[in-house]
């Protein structure tokens, strides 16, 4: 349940020599609804890392999702800088929601503080083959959407959303659609060596999933 996650981040939850806290948990514009503030701590340090928007759900209509918004990379502490992105701060707090979202649940995540996932999904490249977006794949969510919405400045920055398939049939079929995008992104990206080191990043994710997918 997503409580007991924000419930974990109050108490602290260790990265090697640092540790991810929620300083502040703060209802949000309903009961089933809060905003926790998360940093990062050294032993006599703190630094403001993101805020994670987190729906409880409420059964039998809503289902839970978490949401992540004014993400800070190149934090300091102590004098150091510490990079969030690409990072063990970031695949830890990615895993620990993650392992509280159950089938049909979604993460959704600013990608603003990821130069490369933005520039990969400038260039069509197909979610999952972004930095990011195989960081998600690979903890188990198999659909994906680049949106921004206006909302009158309510609604963030452009985000990556993720969600877990609701069953297995759901499954296959996500797993059909992503080898039908990767294949046709490898066709038509592969003999194109101008476009950097981004893009190569991109096939090699690409080729390293569809190894993995095998068929079904």
């Amino acid at each position: 349940m997503l409580q007991d996650a924000v419930q974990q981040l109050v108490a602290g939850i260790a990265v090697k020599e640092l540790t991810l806290h929620a300083r502040e948990v703060v209802t949000g514009r309903f009961a089933d609804e809060v905003n926790v503030a998360i940093v990062l701590r050294s032993r006599d340090d703190e630094a403001a890392l993101l805020v994670a928007k987190v729906f409880y759900g409420r059964k039998p209509h809503y289902r839970p999702w978490v949401e992540w918004f004014g993400i800070r990379d190149g934090v300091r502490l102590g004098g150091e800088r510490i990079a969030f992105c690409h990072s063990a701060p970031e695949a830890v707090l990615l895993a620990h929601f993650s392992a509280h979202l159950g089938p049909g649940e979604d993460l959704f995540v600013e990608y603003h503080y990821d130069p490369e996932t933005a520039q990969a999904l400038q260039y069509d490249v197909p979610p999952p083959a972004t930095r990011l977006g195989f960081e998600l794949f690979r903890l188990g969510y198999t659909w994906f959407k680049d949106w921004y919405f206006p909302e009158g400045l309510l609604e963030g920055g452009q985000k990556l959303q993720a969600e877990r398939p609701i069953d297995g049939k759901t499954a296959g079929r996500h797993r059909r659609d992503i080898r039908r995008d990767l294949g046709c992104f490898i066709e038509t990206a592969a003999g194109d060596a101008g476009r950097g080191e981004v893009h190569a990043n991109a096939l090699r994710r690409a080729r390293t999933i569809l190894e993995g997918l095998g068929v079904d």
